[in-house]
């Protein structure tokens, strides 16, 4: 997670049946229980390092616990604000790789109506306690998500206006790719969308592929822990 000013922070909210108020959030929870008989996946370590680093858990919001998050329905995903040629371009060329990489389980695609389920505002700063009252202050990009027994259902994204060029262009890539689930930052490799420190890369690493593929494959289930994957992991 990225604390300065330029950098990006991100939240999820959990939402489920019973209401009460925890954290930056609202958490209403039937239980969110975790699947009870994983199957084997094939993995290289370092995958599967990397994997748990970024897909487990959030660093802010409601519930931080470590399992995974991720969505079973489709995105429809509904553009607002100071958005550009040049950001349509790059956000329709992001969404085309994501949808590859994603498979058959999800499919991205942008939407003027409004029964979006995911929404990327491109405002001032000074917006953005508007459209989420629980934005940390002075960041560049965020994105909150909601989950209903760990499937992510909604979400809204954040993007700075005054960002410019590359910059600009890498917090929509990974504010947009956190939106699917991997909600965490690491340091583990500089050229990854989720290098936690500043960065202005704009394309997803081999490593950045691999585990968008991976969080999207028939093994991986909303509510896996990481000693789950641990165990049905299968190292190469």
């Amino acid at each position: 997670m990225k604390r300065l000013g330029l950098f990006i922070i991100r939240t999820i909210i959990i939402s489920a049946l019973t209401t009460s108020l925890v954290g930056c959030g609202q958490m209403t929870d039937s239980g969110e229980s975790s699947p009870t008989a994983p199957t084997s996946i094939n993995v290289n370590s370092s995958t599967a390092s990397y994997f748990k680093s970024v897909a487990f858990g959030s660093e802010f919001g409601s519930n931080s616990t470590a399992v995974i998050r991720r969505w079973n329905s489709d995105i429809r995903l509904k553009l607002h604000g100071n958005v550009t040629a040049s950001d349509l371009d790059f956000i329709n060329a992001a969404v085309e790789h994501l949808n590859s990489l994603t498979g058959e389980h999800i499919t991205i695609s942008l939407t003027d109506s409004d029964n979006a389920n995911l929404s990327l505002y491109i405002v001032d700063k000074a917006e953005f306690s508007n459209i989420i009252p629980t934005v940390q202050p002075n960041v560049d990009g965020y994105v909150q998500v909601t989950s209903r027994s760990n499937v992510i259902f909604t979400g809204k994204i954040l993007i700075s206006n005054n960002l410019a060029g590359s910059r600009r262009n890498h917090v929509i890539s990974e504010e947009l790719t956190q939106s699917l689930g991997l909600l965490c930052d690491s340091l583990i490799y500089s050229d990854s969308i989720f290098y936690q420190n500043y960065s202005s890369v704009t394309q997803y690493s081999s490593e950045d592929e691999d585990i968008i593929s991976l969080l999207y494959s028939d093994a991986i289930r909303p509510g896996l822990t990481e000693r789950q994957f641990n165990e049905m992991a299968l190292i190469l």
